[in-house]
């Protein structure tokens, strides 16, 4: 895990112990989780000239499988914290012209964000809204020229978490990773956005 990333998380988890630590009505849950990486726009392009011809290169990475969990720190208030990673084995699909070409990348992300409980769970049903900061990093063989890159942006994100019991909740998140992302210092920076969205159990600790 790269270390401004791993740093997230690092600091979310010591804010989680800290409030568990001095509140009395302080639970913690815990969720692992597995969903879908979706982005929703293309890394950027490019303009090339081929033997006198321009031709436009496209980056983008594709939708893959992710795994990850977050940890939450609520108390008796709607308001809580959340701590959020996860990890993709996504691609990056280079397109010259009208043909594509997929190399291998993986695509991890940690926040730290803000829970707002939206509804008051009367009917064992919570409608959960968040927001926050993380950072995300682009690796694998797809950037073995430029580097790890890791971006910094916001985050903002919605669930629908049903009882099953005390201790057990079963949880639909979905979350927007909004940033500014460059293949390299000569590129000027464009905006990017990528969806994960997850299905998962959470495991309450505390009380």
């Amino acid at each position: 895990m790269p270390n401004a990333v791993k740093s997230l998380v690092l600091i979310a988890a010591g804010l989680a112990a800290v409030s568990t630590a001095r509140a009395q009505a302080v639970h913690v849950e815990v969720t692992p989780f597995v969903g879908a990486f979706i982005p929703t726009s293309a890394l950027g392009s490019v303009r090339v000239n081929v033997l006198g011809a321009p031709i436009t290169v496209k980056g983008e990475m594709t939708s893959a499988l992710t795994f990850g969990g977050r940890v939450d720190v609520f108390s008796r208030s709607r308001v809580g914290l959340q701590a959020m990673y996860f990890y993709s084995s996504s691609g990056l699909r280079i397109t010259v012209g009208p043909v594509p070409k997929t190399f291998d990348a993986v695509v991890q992300s940690g926040a730290l964000k803000v829970n707002y409980k939206a509804t008051s769970a009367q009917t064992g049903t919570d409608l959960v809204l968040s927001a926050g900061v993380m950072g995300i990093s682009h690796s694998g063989a797809a950037f073995s020229l430029t580097g790890n890159k890791v971006n910094f942006g916001g985050v903002v994100g919605g669930g629908l978490h049903i009882i099953l019991s005390p201790t057990v909740t079963l949880r639909f998140d979905g979350d927007l990773l909004i940033y500014r992302f460059a293949a390299a210092p000569v590129y000027n920076p464009t905006s990017q956005s990528d969806a994960m969205i997850s299905a998962g159990l959470g495991l309450k600790l505390g009380r």
